[in-house]
């Protein structure tokens, strides 16, 4: 009788424990998860801030490539084919504001070089 009564108490504190502990570990990892998105979307403003400056001290070059531009700026958000799918126009934004915000344009010739650029 004893030993059933350990028993029992041994079963309902493992699934109380191993029930708990997954959604623990589920909490970690959202949490470890949140920090990752943040410290993405701080980068991505980083390099939009960096872009922008860049522009208006006009220190952006034509004739960089795509290769160029993602190294200095990260990847843009959309990226659209123009001209009949010869030449690309990439867009960049600020991550972090949705409404009433610059846009930038990156328009990329056919050989994959920086031919001109607006901002909208």
């Amino acid at each position: 009788m004893i030993q059933r009564k350990y028993l029992l108490i041994w079963v309902l504190a493992s699934s109380i424990f191993f029930g708990c502990s997954s959604r623990i570990l589920n909490l970690i990892a959202f949490n470890n998860n949140s920090k990752a998105i943040e410290k993405e979307t701080q980068l991505q403003q980083n390099n939009f801030d960096k872009l922008m400056d860049d522009i208006n001290n006009v220190r952006l070059k034509k004739e960089l490539s795509k290769n160029d531009i993602i190294s200095l700026y990260g990847k843009p958000i959309l990226v659209k084919k123009i001209d009949r799918g010869s030449s690309e126009e990439w867009l960049y934004r600020s991550p972090l504001k949705y409404f009433d915000t610059p846009k930038i344009y990156l328009i990329f010739d056919n050989q994959e070089k920086l031919l001109i650029w607006r901002l909208g």
